[in-house]
């Protein structure tokens, strides 16, 4: 079955490419549509008139003929602005001009011919309808207008996408942003209508814009190089596909008749902005506000305009856009040590201070690790006592290092110093548009963005040791529109995507090896881990590359037959992941007070409690995702129109050169031991055994998806619809870490690590962490099938069947929408979702409780399978349901005015673990309850980790009106001027409240255990409970209303059961705009977020053994300021 269903594959490449190549045409996704009906005075049908789309901005002309009905429809056309022209025998000719048409909107136009002469006009001015009465699609656009005059912190219109209803903000679970090293750092996080974080797709003029290593937004072009962009949140039509959640489509600028552009910079600087509510710093003993010292600048400009010499010569059929900005962060973090965390000039005498009531005894004072007795030791002070080490015993490495960091004098003066961060952004963009004839329309584009962090390299002080990134961002993309008549069209895309992330240290440090320790080291120097618990610790990620890149080829074909708009298409990808990463092999050293009782002095003896090195990390995914459709728009009646449409889209698990395992029970049970690697305990398999899929998991070729959608003009006359639809969406595109937990595992790469290693081997020491253990490094990957298992064994699983059940979301949605005037709409609207096959983790090896003589050190002893620690199963059965109500008010511009407004009143609940990755399984993202407890998930039912309940959104921009008559120097002061904001409202984030110890016993960790809960909750004196607070706090949960459950028990708090504050911010820019010539204005702007410095809380600490436990300190903003100027031409 499976030879023939690749076999199958095949054929459909082939077909698809051949059929491309045949029509030269091809599709670009972010298109709109204008369609209506020809009438004439009387309302009867004009058949065989002639429509024509004239492009304002380039002229380029699109033709459609009304069917026998009247009925006519662009099926496929660029977002911009049209005029439209009707026309027919014995009628006159019917011109509205300024139709503006939106990334995947829908417009309705309805000619009304008058009888006359073709050569007279009648002209239309008033606007078309905003009402959809097309598509049951839920969706909004962002604006030109929007994206250019709304204030935006950083510039970044990924921000936007949460104006959409339904749009939410969700927390970084498990860092699905990676980070600066990884990920380019403009990732905003959303949800949409209830899906998981990474399941919306994003798109950049119809290419993929998706960063595929966790499958979160790639960079949005800056906003001066942007048209608009549109955001589908339900019951998007069947031409969409890999995702389950929303799709945001994002337009660039093109050129147009005449040229155009603008030049512009914005500042942000300390000294506009307010002082932070919870940072302070001791100036001279007083505690100070401190005021963030971020410092930005961000430059550059755009030009666009008809290929040729400016002001002597243009094409009439080429048009070119081109921009660049750059981007300059300077900002810094002051670090203050005390002696008590610093080495000291006593230290390095010998000398260690320690307390103790009454007689020092070897619990208290500074153990000698070799005689297990007190080193000698004088009372300085009131229970507090000096102890000195010979100097001799002093490790060679530990003394060597102190040559890299501070150390503290010996009367403990502190020692200050300031951590820098400088990050530069360098992005650009060019597009070019040719009509190649008039049936012919081609699109090239190709956008670059670079970000580099600065490494920080001190050879005095490696405390600020910093590693420095560079992430290059880069997707080119050619477009080609072929009309054939004006019933067949067709749209070819190819478009090439690349993300290279590159970080490490600076070069010229130094590493162990350096110190004198006895290891080996990689090529490239570099620490990753020094850490002398409680006291000082430093070291960054080794060198590493993270390469990903996809090749996307998507057809699509539209075919007008009377009544009927059909279209079907194609999308095939090829994506590849190379990982390069050094990750653990310059070693991790860590000392803390075991065996001495004090950090410092087991850092001066070389005294380690963990060591561990390994062989890095390595990976080779190649993936390919494909989906074919057919589409069907049908005008049922004058007033009804159905969308119908179904979706192939099959599951094609990656492959990453074997790097594969599986754990199988069934294999376990009967001592069934691997072929491939036969020292592996029983149940452990890998890719070549029987039964066990190359890749983890099979394919799965029973995607199918139907999806259906209404839209009724209830009164014919396009100002009120009512539309609805529902239909399935499979999430077929996983990320790239999907598939990743072997390859930090045995046999894929090689680690050593040990606890307490100088505890168990004398000659362990710093200086030479491998004692008389064998050195493994350096070694080949992947390991020899010879290779001993060391148990317990740690695994990452999928299910042992092969079988993969995709994720589904089901999407259902009803809507009213009523046009109020000319510029103001409404809609109202009931959204629903319901997600089945949803990635959970499910640890399947949990120590069982026994009872009284359970404890922490016998758990491994309790777990069922011998042999294996944790072992985290890939479980699909995750599910969660969506529901919500959203409404709509949009004001098109009007009297200078343009506004929307959007409330999302939401809830939505799954039974997925509060802290599960949505990038892949692993230890530690377990149910609360272990699977042998009856009804398990009960405690991980409820709200989902971006649940909020209440939304509130407000854009807004308004042009003064001018002053026309009047003194010249009064209009030159109060004209020109215009406002912007931006005023969001949100519920609190759903806060989980843990132990943060092991008080099951069952094995699941420190970090998933639940308290007790006995009272309400909320309020109460967390700051003044337990050991009270020292800085700003403020009191949100109850300390007392928690009480931790007994050994060997379970509490009862369900996750996410409480919620942390709310969020109100209004963002504001006032704007005077300074007429320099006819088609020239300088412009300058202030903007300023969170305008009226509302202190927006933090989450509180949910952590019970934390001192901090139910204590707010932190918040996330205060007032900050932006300023910029602009030369608009």
């Amino acid at each position: 079955m499976h030879i023939h269903a690749r076999s199958a594959l095949r054929l459909l490449f082939a077909l698809t490419i051949f059929f491309a190549a045949g029509l030269a045409s091809a599709r670009a996704q972010g298109l709109g549509r204008i369609s209506g009906i020809v009438t004439d005075a009387t309302g009867a049908a004009v058949p065989s008139a002639k429509v024509i789309a004239t492009d304002a901005g380039t002229g380029y002309a699109s033709t459609a003929i009304a069917n026998g009905q009247g009925e006519f429809v662009f099926a496929s056309l660029p977002p911009t602005t049209y005029n439209l022209t009707a026309s027919a025998p014995d009628f006159q000719t019917f011109v509205q001009n300024g139709v503006a048409l939106k990334a995947d909107q829908a417009v309705t136009v309805n000619p009304m011919l008058k009888v006359g002469s073709e050569t007279q006009s009648v002209i239309v001015t008033t606007e078309a309808p905003q009402v959809d009465t097309v598509t049951g699609t839920m969706s909004q656009v962002v604006e030109q207008r929007q994206v250019n005059e709304l204030p935006l912190n950083g510039r970044n219109a990924a921000q936007l996408t949460l104006l959409a209803p339904g749009v939410l903000p969700a927390p970084n679970i498990s860092s699905i942003d990676q980070g600066n090293t990884k990920t380019f750092p403009v990732v905003v996080l959303i949800t949409v209508n209830g899906s998981r974080t990474n399941q919306t797709n994003f798109m950049l003029d119809g290419g993929n814009n998706v960063d595929e290593y966790t499958n979160v937004n790639a960079p949005f072009p800056f906003p001066d190089a942007l048209q608009e962009f549109s955001v589908q949140t339900s019951n998007y039509q069947a031409e969409y596909g890999e995702n389950a959640g929303g799709v945001v489509n994002i337009i660039t600028k093109s050129g147009t008749n005449n040229f155009h552009g603008d030049v512009f910079e914005y500042v942000r600087n300390r000294i506009f902005n307010a002082h932070d509510h919870f940072s302070t710093t001791v100036v001279n003993g007083v505690l100070t506000p401190f005021t963030d010292p971020l410092k930005r600048n961000q430059f550059g400009g755009v030009i666009g305009g008809p290929v040729g010499i400016p002001f002597l010569w243009k094409s009439k059929q080429g048009f070119f856009f081109a921009g660049y900005q750059g981007s300059r962060l300077r900002d810094q973090s002051a670090t203050t040590s005390n002696d008590a965390s610093l080495p000291s000039t006593a230290n390095q005498a010998g000398l260690f201070q320690f307390t103790a009531n009454g007689t020092p005894t070897t619990s208290n004072c500074i153990v000698d690790p070799s005689t297990k007795a007190c080193f000698p030791y004088t009372q300085i002070g009131t229970n507090l006592y000096q102890a000195t080490i010979p100097t001799t015993r002093f490790d060679k490495a530990s003394l060597a290092l102190l040559n890299y960091i501070p150390v503290a004098s010996s009367n403990g003066t502190p020692f200050s110093y300031l951590q820098p961060n400088s990050q530069n952004y360098d992005e650009g963009v060019g597009r070019y548009d040719q009509a190649l004839t008039s049936k012919d329309r081609m699109t090239a584009r190709y956008y670059v963005d670079k970000f580099h962090l600065v490494g920080v390299l001190n050879p005095k002080n490696y405390l600020t040791y910093q590693d420095q990134s560079d992430i290059t961002y880069q997707t080119a993309l050619l477009s080609e529109t072929h009309t054939f008549n004006e019933r067949w069209l067709n749209n070819l895309i190819v478009n090439y995507q690349r993300e290279g992330s590159v970080r490490g240290p600076l070069p010229g440090g130094i590493d162990a090896g350096t110190l004198g320790v006895n290891i080996w080291q990689p090529a490239f120097p570099s620490f990753q881990s020094i850490s002398v618990s409680g006291d000082f610790s430093f070291g960054q990620n080794p060198h590493a590359t993270f390469k990903r890149s996809n090749i996307t080829l998507s057809d699509d074909v539209h075919w007008v037959k009377g009544s009927h708009d059909v279209s079907f298409g194609f999308h095939g990808e090829l994506a590849r992941l190379d990982v390069v990463n050094q990750n653990g092999q310059p070693g991790q050293f860590t000392f803390a007070a075991t065996g001495t009782n004090n950090a410092m002095a087991s850092f001066f003896l070389g005294y380690m409690s963990a060591f561990s090195q390994s062989a890095g990390q390595f990976q080779d995914n190649r993936a390919k995702f494909i989906g074919t459709y057919v589409q069907d728009s049908w005008k049922a009646t004058p007033r009804l129109t159905l969308d119908y449409g179904l979706r192939w889209e099959p599951f094609i698990p990656q492959t990453d050169a074997g790097r594969m395992g599986q754990f199988n029970p069934t294999a376990y049970a009967t001592n069934r031991i691997s072929t491939v690697y036969p020292l592996a305990p029983a149940g452990l398999l890998f890719p070549g055994d029987t039964g066990m899929p190359r890749d983890g998991v099979r394919p799965n070729y029973k995607n199918f998806m139907p999806r259906l959608g209404f839209a009724w003009d209830v009164f014919g006359n396009a100002t009120t619809s009512l539309r609805g639809g529902a239909g399935m969406f499979y999430d077929t595109r996983m990320n790239d870490l999907f598939n990743n937990g072997w390859i930090g595992s045995n046999p894929f790469t090689e680690t050593y690590s040990v606890s307490n290693p100088t505890a168990t081997d004398p000659t362990a020491t710093f200086s030479n962490p491998y004692g008389a253990s064998p050195n493994p490094f350096p070694v080949t990957l992947p390991l020899p099938a010879n290779t001993p298992f060391p148990t317990p064994v740690t695994v990452i699983t999928f299910d042992p069947s092969g079988t993969f059940h995709t994720p589904l979301m089901y999407n259902w949605n009803l809507s009213v929408q009523q046009q109020l005037t000319h510029t103001l709409s409404s809609q109202i609207a009931y959204v629903g979702s319901h997600g089945s096959h949803i990635f959970t983790n499910v640890e399947l090896n949990p120590a069982v409780q026994m009872g009284a003589t359970d404890t922490a050190g016998n758990e491994q002893g309790r777990r069922p399978y011998k042999n294996f620690a944790s072992i985290s199963e890939t479980n699909m059965g995750g599910n969660t349901l969506f529901n919500a109500l959203q409404g709509t008010l949009t004001q098109r511009i009007a009297h200078g005015l343009s506004a929307t407004l959007s409330y999302t009143w939401s809830k939505s609940l799954d039974d997925i673990p509060y802290n599960t990755a949505v990038t892949s399984a692993g230890a530690g993202q377990a149910f609360i309850l272990p699977i042998y407890v009856p009804n398990f998930k009960r405690l991980d039912y409820g709200p989902s980790v971006f649940d909020h309940r209440n939304n509130l959104s407000l854009s807004y921009t308004w042009v003064f009106p001018l002053l026309k008559p009047g003194p010249m120097v009064l209009k030159a002061i109060v004209n020109g001027w215009q406002m912007a904001g931006l005023v969001t409202l949100h519920s609190g984030d759903p806060l989980n409240i843990t132990v943060g110890s092991d008080r099951s016993l069952a094995g699941l960790g420190t970090a998933l255990d639940v308290p007790v809960r006995t009272g309400n909750g909320y309020g109460g004196s967390a700051c003044s409970y337990g050991i009270a607070a020292t800085t700003t706090c403020v009191n949100y949960l109850d300390p007392t209303a928690f009480a931790t459950p007994a050994l060997d028990t379970f509490g009862n708090v369900k996750k996410d059961s409480f919620v942390g504050p709310r969020y109100v911010d209004w963002d504001a820019s006032l704007t005077r705009n300074f007429k320099l010539y006819e088609h020239t204005t300088f412009q300058f702007r202030a903007e300023y977020f969170n305008l009226l410095n509302h202190t927006n809380l933090g989450d509180p600490t949910g952590t019970q053994t934390s001192a901090s436990f139910g204590r707010i300190g932190s918040d996330i903003a205060p007032r900050i300021a932006q300023l910029s100027a602009k030369l608009v031409f």
